[in-house]
């Protein structure tokens, strides 16, 4: 397809998405209104034309009460994505662990199983998901099991019990839905987060990239020998008071023992006061040592509707300013997550922000 026809489509179905979203046909001017103003910033500024080319999505989106609108709901979500030229998608988990270091410890999955890991379903978002995917020829990456209470305590990684209790649980997930979907993903992304919190310790380190070698030996082994991918996070080093030079120091235990094929550093976009020099450079220095791994790198950037206030609006002007940044370093973009930020149909409270950000990112795009 030529870009002229290209660009026509694209046109196309936005005035389709936008009519087609209940009770919001009178936001059309404001949203063109908003293009204008990206448009003349950025006669100021280098033009790109890549934007993030992989983004996270969280089962929760999906509305586990009416299959039908959830599928509805994840196509247009798909349509608009595709649309920008988001080639490849990570679930962000398929299990959540929920209470996991008390006696009322409980496994949910976003897809049905008998699964003897499994106490019981959340949702039954991963096939409705994998469908819609399918058929618009997404590169799809799942994520294991998520452990929120987990990460958030630091000591737990000192104990040798909660850590094989982690990883015998996600090789039984991933044994799970490999027998289930085997052929219609792509790759394993192990949702476990170390900040810097976790990292002060070196034993801690150490422990973390020891047990999510564990999983990434374990999935390289087995169930397809799919590319497994991490995500460290930066944004804790801040707040630390030390440099994201020495954040990816202090991360040396867990990139040495996590035998990962792929990086995805999150830069925490608003949840930092790093300037995009400064996330530029620290993105240099990650690709250095991602080279010396053999790894690939990319970065997974935070991107809210709001600020982290929960008041301002998240400038996307600015925010692309630390998109180009990280391209400079030669590093390409993951979102974190699209529908947080840029989802045209979103019928809720700040859909006239997304659908203003949705238009203003794809004129970024040149289309």
């Amino acid at each position: 397809m030529n870009k002229t026809s290209n660009n026509t489509s694209r046109r196309e179905f936005l005035k389709q998405s936008t009519l087609s979203t209940i009770g919001i046909v009178g936001v059309t001017p404001y949203l063109f209104s908003s293009v204008q103003t990206f448009g003349e910033e950025m006669e100021k500024t280098p033009h790109r034309k890549t934007g993030f080319t992989s983004t996270f999505i969280d089962p929760y989106y999906y509305n586990w009460k009416n299959a039908e609108s959830a599928r509805q709901k994840i196509g247009l979500l798909l349509d608009a994505e595709k649309a920008a030229d988001i080639k490849e998608i990570i679930v962000g988990w398929s299990a959540y662990y929920s209470n996991s270091g008390t006696t009322l410890a409980k496994i949910l999955t976003a897809y049905n199983t008998d699964a003897a890991f499994h106490d019981r379903t959340f949702n039954n978002f991963l096939p409705i998901f994998l469908d819609e995917a399918d058929k618009r020829g997404f590169r799809v990456i799942f994520g294991l099991l998520v452990d929120p209470d987990g990460f958030d305590d630091t000591k737990r990684f000192t104990s040798a019990d909660w850590r094989d209790k982690y990883v015998a649980k996600s090789k039984a997930l991933s044994d799970d839905l490999f027998s289930k979907f085997g052929a219609r993903f792509d790759g394993w992304f192990i949702p476990c987060e170390p900040s810097n919190y976790h990292i002060k310790d070196p034993e801690i380190a150490y422990n973390i990239g020891v047990m999510i070698g564990q999983i990434s030996d374990f999935l390289h082994e087995n169930n397809g020998k799919k590319q497994v991918v991490i995500a460290p996070t930066m944004p804790t080093a801040i707040r630390s008071g030390i440099t994201a030079e020495q954040f990816l120091d202090r991360m040396a235990p867990i990139f040495e023992n996590a035998h990962a094929d792929r990086w995805e550093l999150q830069d925490g976009f608003m949840m930092t006061a790093w300037k995009p020099e400064t996330i530029k450079r620290a993105f240099e220095k990650a690709a250095l040592l991602a080279a010396a791994h053999s790894v690939e790198l990319r970065a997974a950037m935070y991107t809210p509707v709001k600020t982290n206030d929960g008041k301002a609006y998240v400038d996307i002007v600015n925010m692309l300013r630390y998109v180009s940044a990280i391209q400079e370093a030669g590093v390409q973009v993951t979102a974190y997550q699209f529908h947080y930020f840029m989802d045209p149909n979103n019928a809720k409270a700040d859909a006239e922000q997304m659908r203003s950000n949705y238009r203003a990112y794809l004129e970024y795009l040149g289309q």
